[in-house]
């Protein structure tokens, strides 16, 4: 038996010498099995929840379907105007701006890192009591795109210019969607 469990056992036994209202007569006899396997050493099972608890009896899912689960919450959060900043609000105020996925290159762990740390920040500052906004959609990678592009024009000799506003425009969506 290890120290540990051998100083809890003791801790226990001490405990229920002394107190008269413990003795393992007057208690239920689920209480008294506990305390049995809690002084010995086998390791017993967790107990169901609906043994400590029988209201728990509810059958949870396999999976997580978010199709069932975030809509209630949507809506929870909808009501609560947390995807509102009121701009005539006296409080403090707390602004991210997100940009548009990135456009120039292929994803990776530090936009999501990114995101994560703007959603921790709004939210931060949304319980502080800040009236926040986490606006989506704000160009950010226009002029970079826009080189990439106009760098491939210069390989096959052709400059931005050469072009309508319009067809470069689709030169650049062209490039997009490849």
């Amino acid at each position: 038996m290890s120290f540990a469990r051998r100083s809890f056992n003791d801790l226990i036994a001490s405990l229920l010498s002394r107190a008269e209202l413990l003795s393992t007569s007057s208690m239920p006899a689920a209480s008294a099995s506990r305390i049995a396997l809690l002084m010995s050493d086998a390791t017993p099972a967790a107990p169901d929840a609906t043994t400590l608890n029988p209201s728990l009896a509810v059958e949870l899912p396999k999976g997580y379907a978010p199709a069932q689960a975030e809509p209630v919450v949507h809506a929870r959060w909808k009501a609560a105007g947390c995807f509102h900043a009121d701009p005539a609000s006296d409080g403090e105020s707390f602004a991210i701006f997100i940009p548009p996925p990135n456009v120039t290159a292929a994803l990776h762990l530090g936009h999501a890192f990114n995101n994560s740390l703007q959603d921790l920040l709004t939210r931060y500052h949304r319980m502080r009591g800040c009236n926040t906004m986490w606006m989506p959609g704000t160009d950010h990678a226009g002029i970079a795109t826009q080189t990439v592009v106009e760098k491939r024009l210069l390989l096959q000799g052709k400059r931005r210019t050469d072009f309508t506003r319009e067809a470069f425009v689709e030169k650049v969506q062209e490039w997009k969607d490849e």
